[in-house]
């Protein structure tokens, strides 16, 4: 932990030392309509997947065994990996819009089946086409919201749109203990619960509707891409293993929060997501714009940095406001990390193919998603949560100091500026 905080000095140091401020004349206004209709449509979505972090208690009612869970969300990203190489393509070829509208419309449909049937391999399926509905809506929503800005604010612009998703992993969590709680006889609160989910992501269809396309956004559709060629030709490099390494901790904070609250004997989880999200919101709101001056390379490793030490608090939490203090730390590490990662992966394709490129690197995700559902489900039934939480925070921080280590130049250029001015100064 000590190391941690050093390191995270250091980069601060760093930060300072060296800030490339553009020039304010010209610059475009962001936060127009068209930000507000996808911000609201943000909330809407996530707080549609939010609420179903308590679908355990679906699982565990048809009386399947914890270690299910896992297998099912895990197998159930086939569906966004499936269509990976394409959806891309699709956002460059259509645009965003038809695209968004697709996602918010199957993930409703998911949702309102999902209670429709208690047979394994059909709770599959309908996984399948959730994760394909989230490859879709996300892929989509970050390609338009970068196109709403120019190139050095995309990344603020990326954050400023995710204080939406943070805002839908409060309420969802805190819906969802609120149906659960209610006593009514002749409504399942589990048919509650999935109509509500289905409802909410077809509001989000809704207001979907009524987008318009960017007008950064090129008018001029491109031809169909290769995939393989594509990815060739543009490799992003380290930042595919950081995508991956950063989405394997998310199917923890998604997923298995729940598990470990029971364990601990904790009744609800709604005080580790307000305290993940609330964090995130203030921090995207008074530095959105420090990925533009301090650098993307050393806002995504500080983040990095902080998740990890957030991972090792996790392991002590024994109360509901336990889970608080971990939730800060992992809320400000998942704030700094998600824009500039976005961003650092689509910027090495070119304007026509950001689509493409923000496909590629959600695609990381879809691996960390698939390999971190089955994994920990698998480690923390054979292990426990300690053991897990551990392996996360170090891998976090060898994926940090090796990622470091190759963008040094950026990282680290600002130390030889800052001790030569510190020498002239005494």
């Amino acid at each position: 932990m000590p190391r941690a905080i050093y390191t995270t000095g250091l980069l601060t140091i760093s930060c300072v030392s060296k800030c490339e401020i553009p020039a304010v004349i010209d610059q475009p206004r962001l936060y127009t309509w068209q930000f507000f209709q996808l911000f609201g449509i943000v909330v809407l979505y996530v707080t549609g997947m939010s609420l179903q972090y308590h679908f355990g208690k679906y699982t565990a009612e048809l009386g399947w065994h914890e270690d299910v869970l896992g297998w099912i969300m895990g197998i159930g990203m086939a569906g966004s990996l499936l269509v990976r190489p394409w959806i891309g393509n699709w956002v460059d070829r259509l645009g965003t819009k038809p695209v968004l509208l697709a996602g918010t419309v199957l993930a409703g449909a998911a949702a309102l089946s999902y209670r429709l049937t208690s047979d394994m391999s059909v709770l599959v399926i309908l996984r399948i086409v959730a994760t394909l509905a989230n490859a879709l809506f996300y892929t989509a929503m970050a390609s338009h919201a970068a196109h709403l800005a120019p190139p050095h604010r995309r990344a603020e612009i990326l954050g400023s749109v995710g204080i939406a998703g943070f805002v839908g992993i409060v309420i969802g969590p805190v819906l969802g203990d609120w149906i659960f709680s209610q006593r009514v006889v002749q409504v399942s609160p589990f048919t509650v619960f999935f109509v509500a989910a289905a409802v909410i992501h077809w509001m989000a269809a809704g207001l979907a509707c009524t987008l318009r396309r960017p007008h950064l956004e090129p008018t001029r559709r491109t031809a169909h891409q290769p995939f393989l060629h594509t990815l060739r030709t543009c490799w992003p490099g380290m930042i595919l293993l950081a995508g991956v390494t950063f989405f394997l901790s998310q199917t923890i904070v998604s997923l298995w929060i729940e598990r470990f609250a029971k364990s601990q004997g904790i009744p609800n989880i709604r005080v580790f997501y307000l305290g993940y999200a609330s964090i995130a919101i203030v921090l995207r709101i008074i530095g959105r714009r420090i990925p533009e001056l301090a650098g993307r390379q050393r806002t995504l490793i500080i983040g990095f940095v902080l998740m990890s030490c957030g991972f090792l608090l996790l392991k002590g939490a024994r109360t509901e406001f336990g889970l608080f203090f971990p939730a800060l730390v992992l809320g400000t590490g998942h704030c700094f990390i998600y824009p500039s990662l976005i961003d650092l992966g689509a910027e090495k394709f070119p304007p026509a193919q950001r689509g493409l490129g923000t496909s590629i690197i959600m695609g990381a995700g879809d691996v960390g998603f698939l390999v971190g559902f089955i994994t920990w489900g698998q480690l923390i039934t054979w292990s426990g949560f300690g053991f897990s939480f551990v392996l996360m925070a170090v891998s976090m921080l060898l994926v940090a100091a090796t990622y470091a280590w190759r963008e040094r130049r950026v990282v680290f250029g600002g130390f030889a500026r800052y001790q030569e001015e510190l020498r002239i100064e005494n």
